[in-house]
């Protein structure tokens, strides 16, 4: 019951925080950014019924994979609640928390809330992108009826497969956050910074993307923008790459939850 009271303090600690609502905005921002150009195009074009069925949908999966958003993702998600824990060990918050629940408990609660509030970020940013293009631009897609006139296509089979698409983004979106915000707090609780909490998650990033550019080709999962196109790597599908980023996240968390017990060891 102590465990539930703290892992929910935690959590609304988080998603209430200032750090989650500009993780949240400017992720929907960079999505919009990183299609701009289509974005115009259908404006100046665009009224009702204009626009080609799934239009909407195809940039929703452009947004979602930007070069803006995949960018600043790692360190959008470390905003709301990465460096919590350096933060309670310095000012020796977590002491309060102690008496009631143990070191166990507070390290556990500390390390999910931690890890899901990344996720939770980008979630909510992937969730407001997908509402305004929606809202903006989905009535000025043509008929259903109006599209079959002029083409002989099976557009609810090609519309469930975007519908998948759009799932499968949003859902490695969630779990990139999960661990890109468990990879902060892990070396922010290493070195003791909490600025390392938003650098670390950023440098380690473009690392793995230049190791596997320049040294290891081969192995294309190393390299984190092409999570999101798990077609591009030998995943091949978003199950695949779903557990395999899992996987990360879980390693970087029993990593995560050592580094944390030995600190508190030291305290």
């Amino acid at each position: 019951m102590v465990v539930k009271l703290i892992l929910r303090t935690d959590l609304q600690r988080a998603v209430c925080s200032w750090g989650f609502v500009i993780g949240a905005v400017s992720f929907c921002l960079l999505g919009i950014s990183g299609v701009m150009q289509n974005i115009v195009s259908a404006i100046r074009g665009g009224s009702i019924g204009q626009l080609q069925i799934g239009y909407t949908m195809q940039m929703m999966l452009d947004a979602l994979g930007s070069d803006a958003v995949l960018l600043f993702l790692p360190v959008l998600c470390a905003l709301p609640h990465t460096a919590a824990f350096v933060e309670d060990f310095q000012s020796k918050y977590y002491r309060v928390y102690l008496p009631r629940s143990g070191k166990r408990q507070y390290i556990g609660a500390r390390l999910i809330s931690t890890i899901f509030s990344g996720g939770l970020a980008m979630l909510a940013g992937a969730l407001l992108l997908i509402l305004l293009l929606a809202v903006v631009f989905k009535p000025m897609e043509e008929p259903r009826a109006q599209a079959l006139e002029v083409f002989a296509f099976d557009y609810d089979t090609y519309l469930l497969d975007l519908r998948w698409q759009l799932a499968g983004r949003v859902l490695l979106l969630f779990l990139s956050g999960c661990f890109w915000s468990c990879v902060g707090g892990f070396f922010a609780c290493l070195i003791l910074n909490k600025y390392m909490a938003y650098a670390a998650p950023f440098i380690l990033y473009y690392v793995l993307i230049i190791l596997e550019e320049r040294y290891f080709s081969a192995f294309n999962m190393l390299n984190p923008k092409l999570w999101m196109n798990p077609l591009l790597t030998g995943a091949g599908t978003v199950g695949s790459m779903a557990l395999f980023v899992t996987e990360l996240t879980l390693l970087m968390a029993v990593a995560y939850g050592l580094v944390m017990t030995r600190r508190m060891k030291d305290a």
